[in-house]
């Protein structure tokens, strides 16, 4: 074990763009054996022209194409699946790329040729989890606004400003660690809905989660053992 994260059987699919045959035949293989499923080009034009029929969780590019063609393919990316992540690999003698260009296109991770093949791997990690984490916050997102606009009309007129509470409140730090009771919302609403509850018994509800799930963080530091 290397400490790293272990892709599951099923992988994840990158994107993988670079002119070098070599260079691209060598990360290709390195990246399938983590389990992953690699696209792998020649051009930006290929890669683009990809984009439009499938997704990718992370581009890898080599940074003389992200240079000319980085906008393209960052927009064409994202248009696919908006939590989309790219790493910009550099050939040997490349330095590394503005801080404003990393920034301004929303770039995860730079590798530099003298990083060697691991620290890509590392790079690619870290881009996944940033596409899980944020893939949730999206999907988050946009439950909660499908939620608003289906419930009944009892629910809908306090909920606005219960939402918007609930997020202010949603993450609670204790000794024992960080909780999200904004979590419990959608649980609770949906018991209510069920049991045809009265907006003051759902909100009294909501109070109750908020108090337990703190006053349980506070005792069970359960971020102390890695969950």
């Amino acid at each position: 074990m290397n400490g790293r994260w272990q892709p599951g059987a099923g992988g994840t699919t990158l994107l993988l763009v670079s002119e070098r045959a070599e260079h691209r035949a060598s990360l290709r293989t390195a990246l399938e054996a983590e389990g992953h499923h690699v696209l792998a080009v020649e051009s930006a034009r290929a890669g683009l022209g990809l984009l439009d029929a499938e997704a990718a969780a992370v581009l890898i590019v080599e940074q003389c194409l992200w240079a000319a063609y980085g906008d393209a393919l960052a927009r064409r990316l994202r248009e696919r699946d908006a939590a989309a992540q790219v790493v910009v690999a550099a050939a040997d003698r490349e330095s590394a790329p503005p801080r404003e260009l990393l920034r301004g296109l929303g770039l995860h991770g730079y590798h530099a040729a003298a990083d060697g093949p691991e620290r890509l791997l590392v790079l690619v990690d870290a881009a996944l989890e940033s596409h899980r984490e944020l893939t949730c916050v999206q999907l988050a997102e946009r439950l909660k606004t499908e939620l608003l606009g289906s419930v009944s009309h009892e629910f809908r007129t306090p909920l606005n400003v219960i939402v918007g509470y609930v997020d202010l409140l949603d993450s609670y730090m204790s000794p024992g660690g960080l909780c999200h009771p904004g979590d419990n919302f959608g649980t609770i609403l949906a018991a209510a809905e069920h049991a045809r509850a009265s907006g003051e018994e759902f909100m009294l509800a909501l109070a109750v989660a908020f108090e337990i799930q703190s006053r349980f963080t506070a005792k069970v530091p359960v971020m102390a053992k890695g969950f």
